[in-house]
């Protein structure tokens, strides 16, 4: 879902900045992965990490992390609400959310639901679910959502947990049924809680942030306004 956000933005953002941006999938570690990466690029102002619940999850779920969320990461602005989805292989015999549970109830331990990945929010949610439903099923994490997808279009997994963006393909093609009006209505979309200016000055206050080198600091403002402009603007999500 990440990637996805990721490259509807980033073509919007490379028309508006006029130059182009590149994306850069890094999966894996419960997107640990992808943070090491940026941390690793110079602090220019001209990488950034796209991440979802990851950032709030990851301290309190996984053991020697390589940095502290709070102290390494500077937040720009939310980008996007993702409704979750409970899908099934196309020949599963349960038609519906009550007909699943039936049968999780009277097959405690074996049924299988995937998500991407182990520890991620849509791992929580499932942990959560059998705890209200009384049933117990069998967790496969994922590196990714579209590792995810593959196997439950392919047969190869009872069920998958997964966001409605990574779920598209496959039901589309009738290779797995879902129905995500359970976990909210509608496709991704573009978080509109604040208008643009107010994203631009948070992130000029932020390019003094001690996390940067000193004396970048009135070039990165200029330029990060501008990709908070852009991230904000009709048409980016």
């Amino acid at each position: 879902a990440a990637d996805t956000v990721a490259r509807n933005v980033g073509l919007r953002v490379s028309e508006i900045l006029g130059q182009q941006v590149i994306i850069d999938n890094r999966t894996g570690g419960n997107s640990i992965v992808a943070a090491n990466a940026v941390m690793q690029a110079p602090r220019d102002g001209q990488t950034f990490l796209i991440d979802a619940a990851n950032q709030v999850t990851n301290e309190f779920l996984i053991k020697d992390l390589p940095f502290d969320y709070q102290k390494t990461w500077i937040p720009v602005t939310r980008l996007s609400d993702f409704p979750q989805v409970l899908a099934v292989k196309s020949d599963f015999p349960a038609k519906t959310l009550e007909e699943y549970i039936a049968m999780a109830k009277a097959k405690p331990g074996v049924i299988g639901y995937g998500t991407p990945p182990a520890a991620g929010m849509a791992h929580m949610a499932g942990a959560e679910f059998q705890r209200r439903a009384g049933i117990k099923l069998i967790h496969a994490p994922f590196r990714g959502g579209a590792d995810a997808a593959r196997d439950i279009g392919a047969g190869a997994i009872d069920s998958v947990l997964i966001t409605t963006n990574s779920i598209r393909p496959p039901p589309a093609a009738g290779r797995c049924r879902g129905d995500h009006r359970r976990q909210g209505q509608g496709e991704a979309r573009r978080h509109r809680r604040r208008p643009h200016r107010q994203y631009a000055r948070r992130v000029q206050d932020l390019a003094r942030h001690p996390a940067y080198p000193a004396g970048q600091a009135d070039r990165r403002g200029r330029h990060q306004a501008r990709i908070a402009h852009a991230l904000c603007s009709k048409g980016a999500l």
